[in-house]
């Protein structure tokens, strides 16, 4: 269930950061077509004040559109890490999605490695391939280091 919530929670916030995205493109794109058209009042301008049509031609709209849809891919092939000690990063996901696409590493090296690697596969590999994580092999090679350093060390100390 908690899954499902973080998956729910990550696609959510995915959309927003598009939406807000495509609005920014939207009225940087409104502001831009419109900066220099002026309507004239009885045929005369009035001082500095600039009147913006509310309607765009639409080449404009079909602009916004293809913006709106680029964004959105983009943001499906993308992963943005931010906490933990990484600062802020941005990397290539290997597949498609929405899943874990704004990953908080606070909340994710919080948690036990098998709940980790069992509820986030794709940031656990991505983080092993980056060295930010040793790989299970890794830390395998590591535990089995430290007990036969220990075994040795308490053999010294017994006179065996």
């Amino acid at each position: 269930m908690e899954q499902l919530y973080t998956e729910a929670a990550s696609t959510i916030s995915t959309f927003i950061i598009a939406l807000l995205f495509a609005l920014v493109a939207f009225v940087a794109l409104y502001f831009y077509s419109n900066r220099n058209k002026a309507s004239k009042a009885n045929g005369k301008p009035e001082g500095n004040i600039e009147y913006v049509s509310l309607v765009l031609p639409k080449n404009k709209i079909i602009m916004a559109v293809v913006i709106v849809v680029t964004l959105f891919f983009v943001a499906g092939f993308l992963r943005l890490y931010y906490g933990g000690g990484i600062g802020l990063k941005v990397l290539p996901k290997h597949s498609f999605g929405f899943t874990d696409t704004v990953v908080n590493l606070d909340d994710l090296l919080g948690m036990p490695r098998i709940v980790f690697a069992a509820t986030h596969p794709a940031v656990k590999r991505q983080l092993e391939e980056i060295g930010f994580l040793q790989t299970d092999e890794e830390l395998k090679e590591e535990i089995m280091r430290e007990m036969n350093e220990t075994i040795q060390q308490n053999l010294r100390d017994f006179g065996l």
